[in-house]
């Protein structure tokens, strides 16, 4: 586990890749990404037993959390799934410390983990996969 605390954050691309984006929900289940500053950009991580749940910081109920469709270990290679927000049950997430002081998010139990869609498509979408992961900074918003 990596050492991201409790708390509300934006999660952004790494400052080394280009411009920095940010992770955003605007509204239905797709994610992207986006300039900071918009709706829709900040997500509570917090630790679980196995791993961290990650979900919409919004006082809205259900909550809806960092998901993806299908099953991690069932893609074949160079397959992706798509990244989505969900309601229940959360998925859980591995976040490990990577290189250029990032972190990288993969679905627990699998090397699948965050990256850009190799669509071309604007705003960018957001997969699994095993080649297009991508280090994310965590920037603090608030402790919980």
């Amino acid at each position: 586990m990596s050492n991201v605390p409790n708390g509300v954050f934006r999660i952004l691309t790494s400052p080394f890749d280009g411009e920095q984006l940010c992770l955003t929900n605007s509204g239905g289940d797709d994610l992207t990404l986006l300039p900071p500053g918009g709706e829709g950009q900040s997500f509570e991580a917090q630790a679980t037993s196995d791993g961290y749940a990650i979900h919409l910081a919004s006082h809205v109920f259900p909550a809806r959390y960092l998901s993806y469709q299908g099953a991690p270990d069932a893609p074949r290679d160079g397959a992706i799934l798509r990244l989505q927000v969900s309601e229940f049950p959360p998925c859980n997430w591995h976040v490990a410390i990577a290189p250029g002081f990032t972190f990288r998010l993969a679905a627990n139990g699998s090397d699948l983990a965050m990256g850009i869609a190799p669509i071309q498509i604007h705003p960018p979408r957001l997969h699994l996969s095993r080649e297009s992961a991508l280090g994310w900074v965590f920037e603090l918003v608030k402790v919980e």
